[in-house]
Parts: structure tokens; C-alpha cells; sequence
């Protein structure tokens, strides 16, 4: 027994998410065909209940705690100077267009669309009651352009904190007060920020542990999508669940292997393809890990030894860029909120789109850079344009191989990032190009 509870500890938890996926379909099949429908619905369903509960009850503190500490850790607005415009305009920027392509391909492509009518149909009216309001204060006439201004700014922020789908309220709330914290002297603000890295690691710590709930969780929610619609069309929605996956594959992989290295490329006259092969070390941990935190000292080692960033930029812009920029996450989230719209028979407007570009943008600030914290941002984001959180259940077999290649984006955009700034920040002639075509010079080779 020892042996076997061994070899259990040691399969990953992505591959526990599947077989819950699998398990939950063949279940609620089981439950439609044997009559096991009353039994499922009083003990199995309410564990995807709990699970889904689970996560929303960690999205407010989560984004709260972590964008205090992401600003107000920052050591004088004031001086943020040239490194810090250039940093923040690429982190702000590339989110923008990660989401912007996500939105893109999954408005092309269209993924939610394979499900059949009568499903989709089945999704609407089962959601109808949850989704009804939102929808229609966005299709509501005469509403200024500005409006969606003056909603960013809560009238009671703790009021604020009571419901999910106003979090964009929090996000500005939160980078508000951090901006408050840089401001006053640091022997003030020093005992507030270690309570809110206190609270950080406490709150991310019973994330991880939430997580283990996900292959109950995954079970609980398939069985109710399966006893739902009946069990029908389970081929359609394999299909689906792999055009998902694979818009989200492709638009990572127009960051990774275009985006960045012609920015790279253009931007500093470097060889694209010899700065992709110097980062590939921190590339393999990000995959490997799914965390951008735990990336984090092999990107600064590769920064300073392979990149030849110096120690000023790469010690700002790396672990900024790990707190914040979370491109990857962010194209990831645009796909997936198109696709359970999709799936819902949901049809956004162009200004709830924009509404999901901006809140992607601020959310991949508050994101935490650990495996599965991006699941946390998308309940935020699906709440915030009327579409049930219930729906994440579509996608949550697959959000652990694809975790683990949008924490491969965020890190690659990070050095590009450290790249940029540095060459733009010790602009010498030709310096920076030459520095990147020797990179193989370098003595240290990452072998560790």
C-alpha cells in the first residue's frame, strides 16, 4: 500500500483533471441510462458546486492583495524615470495585443459554434436566469459612451468586494491604494506591505490547495453538463473542447514565435532566432513548473549571463514582469470567454469585447504567478460581461497543458521585455546587437 499511495502522489494533477473529465461524462451517461439522475443531483453535482465556490471565493483577495503589493512595492512614482515608462508601455502594450489576437482567433474561428444548436440551445436556457441582467443593462439604449469610465469607480469600495462581476471596481480600488502606499514615507508604508505579503502567500497557499479539488470538482461539473442536456452529442463537444484548445495553441504561438523576436529583431537589430535559443533554460523551467515565480531566478541568471542585461534593468524589469505581465494568460482568457459565450449562444457586443480586452489587461496585473491562477481571472472576467461562471467547466480539462504553454508566453515575454528595455536605456551604437549575436561566448551555459 505505501507503494501504491506513492506512485498516486506522484501523478500530476492535470492528468487527475482528466480522468475526472472522463469520469464525469461516463457517470452522468451511466446516471441518464440507469436512472442514478436523483442520486447525482444530491451527492455528486455539489461537489463541482463547492469547487466552482471554492475559486470565487478566492478572486477578490487574490487580485486585491496581489495589486496592492505589485504597486505599492514600486519605490517612488516619481522616478520611475525612463526604465520604468519603457517597461510598463511594453507589459501594457503586448497584453493588449495577446488579448486582442485572442479575441480575434476565437472571433474567426469560432470554437463554441461546434457544439450543436440543440446544445447551445440547452447551455442558454439553463444559464438564462444568471446571465439575463447583464445582458441587458449592455444592450440598454441611450447609455454615454463614458459610462463605462464612471463604472470603474466604486462609489463604496467594500461594497465593491461583495460581488465578483464588479471587480474591475476592485482593480482600480487596489492600484489606487498602492499608489497611495509609494507615496507616503517607506517606514509607514514598509509594516502595511509586509501584511499584505503575508496575506499574499496565505491566500496562494489555500489556492494550491483548491486545486486539488479540481478532478471532484471537474467530475461534479460534467456529470451536471451530461444529466443537463441529456447526454447527447458528447462528439460534438470533444470536438469543440480540441478547436478551443487549438485557437488558444495557435495564438500563443504567433507571441512566441513571431511577436516577440520581431520586436527583438526590429527593435534592437539582435538575431531573433540566437535570443530565442539563449532563453530556451528558462523556457523549459516555465513549461515545466507552470509558475512565472518559480522561473523567476533562472530568468535573471540567463538576463545577466546569456543577454548581457545589466543588473539595474534585469532586477526591475524580471520581477515586475512576473507580478504583471501575463501575456499568455491574457490571450488565453480572450479565447476561452468567446468560447463558453459561444457555447451559451451568447453573442457579446463589440463593447463587451472591450470590456474583456480592459479587464484582461488589469486582471493579468493582479494575477499571481502561480499554476492555475489564470482560472481565477477568467471567473472574474466571465462575471463581469453576464456569462454563468458554471461554463469554466468546458475548458478545465485542458487548462493544465495549456497553463503550462501561456506560462511559456508570459516568460519569454518578460525577457523580451529586459531585452528591450536595455537596449533602449544603454543605447550605444550597435552595442546591444553585438551583445546578443556572442551570447554563446558567455561561460556560464545554465546547464543547472
Amino acid at each position: 500500500m505505501p507503494g501504491n499511495s506513492g506512485i498516486l502522489r506522484a501523478i500530476p494533477l492535470y492528468v487527475w483533471v482528466l480522468f475526472g473529465l472522463a469520469a464525469g461524462i461516463l457517470w452522468g451517461w451511466l446516471a441518464l441510462h440507469y436512472g442514478w439522475t436523483e442520486f447525482s443531483e444530491r451527492w455528486v453535482i455539489p461537489w463541482g458546486t463547492l469547487f466552482l465556490r471554492l475559486l470565487q471565493m478566492m478572486a477578490v483577495p487574490i487580485i486585491l492583495v496581489s495589486l496592492i503589493k505589485g504597486v505599492g512595492t514600486l519605490e517612488d512614482l516619481r522616478s520611475l524615470s525612463r526604465v520604468g515608462s519603457l517597461t510598463f508601455t511594453y507589459y501594457l502594450g503586448t497584453t493588449a495585443l495577446a488579448i486582442t489576437i485572442g479575441l480575434t482567433l476565437g472571433t474567426w474561428f469560432q470554437p463554441g459554434k461546434l457544439f450543436s444548436e440543440a446544445q447551445r440551445i440547452e447551455f442558454q436556457h439553463k444559464y438564462a436566469e444568471q446571465v439575463s441582467t447583464k445582458l441587458a443593462q449592455a444592450q440598454a439604449q441611450n447609455r454615454s459612451p463614458l459610462q463605462v469610465l464612471v463604472e470603474m469607480v466604486p462609489p463604496n469600495p467594500f461594497d465593491a468586494f461583495t460581488e465578483n462581476r464588479r471587480m474591475l471596481q476592485v482593480i482600480v480600488f487596489a492600484i489606487l491604494l498602492g499608489m497611495g502606499l509609494v507615496a507616503i514615507p517607506r517606514s509607514k508604508r514598509m509594516p502595511v506591505l509586509q501584511v499584505i505579503e503575508g496575506l499574499e502567500e496565505a491566500l496562494l497557499w489555500l489556492v494550491q490547495k483548491i486545486l486539488w479539488l479540481a478532478p471532484p470538482g471537474v467530475f461534479g461539473l460534467m456529470v451536471q453538463i451530461m444529466i443537463d442536456t441529456g447526454g447527447k452529442n458528447l462528439q460534438d463537444t470533444l470536438v469543440a473542447l480540441g478547436a478551443y484548445a487549438g485557437t488558444v495553441i495557435l495564438g500563443l504561438c504567433v507571441m512566441l514565435l513571431l511577436v516577440y523576436p520581431v520586436l527583438v529583431g526590429v527593435l534592437t537589430g539582435g538575431y531573433p532566432l540566437r535570443f530565442l535559443r539563449s532563453i530556451l533554460p528558462a523556457q523549459l523551467v516555465a513549461f515545466s513548473t507552470s509558475s512565472s515565480a518559480a522561473t523567476l531566478p533562472v530568468s535573471l541568471r540567463i538576463a545577466r549571463t546569456r543577454l548581457n542585461i545589466s543588473d539595474s534593468v534585469s532586477g526591475f524589469v524580471l520581477p515586475l514582469g512576473a507580478t504583471i505581465n501575463m501575456d499568455g494568460t491574457a490571450l488565453y482568457q480572450g479565447v476561452a470567454t468567446l468560447f463558453i459565450a459561444q457555447a451559451m449562444n451568447i453573442d457579446l457586443t463589440l463593447t463587451q469585447k472591450l470590456e474583456v480586452l480592459l479587464m484582461a489587461v488589469l486582471a493579468s496585473v493582479g494575477a499571481a504567478a502561480i499554476p492555475g491562477a489564470g482560472m481565477i481571472m477568467l471567473l472574474v472576467i466571465l462575471q463581469s460581461v453576464g456569462i454563468a461562471p458554471e461554463g469554466i467547466a468546458l475548458i478545465l480539462a485542458v487548462d493544465r497543458p495549456l497553463d503550462m504553454l501561456r506560462t511559456t508566453v508570459n516568460v519569454t515575454s518578460d525577457l523580451t521585455a529586459a531585452t528591450l528595455v536595455h537596449h533602449f536605456v544603454h543605447r550605444r551604437k550597435g552595442s546591444h546587437a553585438q551583445n546578443l549575436s556572442d551570447y554563446r561566448s558567455r561561460p556560464e551555459r545554465l546547464t543547472r
